[in-house]
């Protein structure tokens, strides 16, 4: 009984070991400080009941100031343990030292296990009892390590096969893409190619449109001008069919009234030319150029006297109509 299993000398890898105490304290309800106290505490038992063991065995009738001694270093050294084991879990939050009550109660062993030749005390029973306990304890935790460990691996080896699908999915991946961009680097130039032919052929289009486009504002130009031209000239025309055929409507008015009075030759009122009616071309005098307006008859006193054609505009006295 003095002797440690060797189950319990196994190193556990750190990472595996704190996904242990995470898992466990979880399962059991309880926080990981929790959990480490219990195990610190199951530890210095542990130590402590194997000494008593061991020192029951060789020793049949120990004193009562031995067992005192012994039990004062122990306590002594389990206080120096939990001094080392705070100090190095600062960084933790503090929690209360775990109540014996909180520990489970350890299975009743039957007398018949233990060897009567040890004569032992019903406290040095009871020790022993508790190692058991705690010792299946310890085995039971290095279970659940052995299998949480063997847990690990399968999820490890799992996620290895994972990355190494997806690495290869990833370098198909990156083939097909350089297979793309070499086929789009292709259209893309082809794409180009089509586009500066278009530009060039846009440009020659536009040169040729602005010069034809030049070449007929110069035509619309002339045309307009052309047709300025023709107005201007119908204008004139106009004016001067319209100057002719008033001219007209004048001489035959004044020839009318000549005819009525029965005249054929006058004398101009401003210079004084003697004018054949039947000659005129316009109703104006042929050497002053003043316009004819009315033909007067001749003065009756004297019988020299010839008609007058006036040129002041007024009218003429009515004729005589005896």
């Amino acid at each position: 009984m003095g002797t440690r299993d060797n189950e319990s000398d196994r190193s556990v890898d750190g990472d595996t070991f704190q996904q242990w105490v995470r898992h466990t304290a979880k399962s059991r309800e309880m926080t990981e400080q929790e959990l480490l106290n219990q195990l610190v505490s199951a530890f210095w038992a542990l130590d402590e009941m194997s000494d008593i063991g061991l020192n029951s065995s060789s020793d049949s009738g120990p004193a009562e100031s031995d067992n005192d001694s012994r039990q004062g270093s122990a306590r002594d050294r389990s206080d120096r343990d939990q001094a080392t084991f705070e100090t190095g879990t600062a960084e933790r939050a503090e929690q209360p030292a775990p109540d014996p009550a909180d520990l489970e109660a350890p299975e009743q062993l039957d007398l018949d296990d233990l060897d009567p030749r040890d004569d032992l005390t019903p406290a040095e029973v009871e020790l022993t009892r508790r190692v058991a306990s705690l010792r299946r304890q310890i085995a039971d935790l290095s279970l659940d390590v052995e299998q949480q460990r063997s847990r690990q691996e399968e999820f490890t080896d799992r996620l290895s096969d994972d990355v190494t699908r997806l690495h290869s999915k990833l370098q198909s991946l990156d083939s097909r893409v350089d297979q793309e961009n070499d086929v789009v680097s292709d259209r893309i130039d082809a794409i180009e190619t089509d586009l500066e032919e278009v530009s060039k052929a846009q440009a020659e289009s536009e040169t040729w449109i602005n010069e034809e486009f030049d070449q007929i504002e110069k035509l619309f130009e002339q045309l307009l001008d052309t047709v300025r031209s023709a107005d201007d000239r119908v204008e004139k025309l106009s004016t001067t069919v319209s100057d002719v055929e008033q001219e007209r409507e004048a001489l035959d008015t004044l020839r009318n009234q000549a005819i009525r009075k029965g005249i054929n030759v006058g004398q101009c009122e401003n210079c004084g030319m003697t004018v054949d009616l039947s000659m005129l071309s316009a109703p104006s005098c042929p050497s002053c150029e003043k316009q004819f307006w009315d033909v007067e008859d001749a003065t009756g006193w004297n019988p020299f006297s010839k008609p007058t054609l006036r040129t002041d505009g007024r009218p003429s006295r009515p004729p005589n109509l005896e």
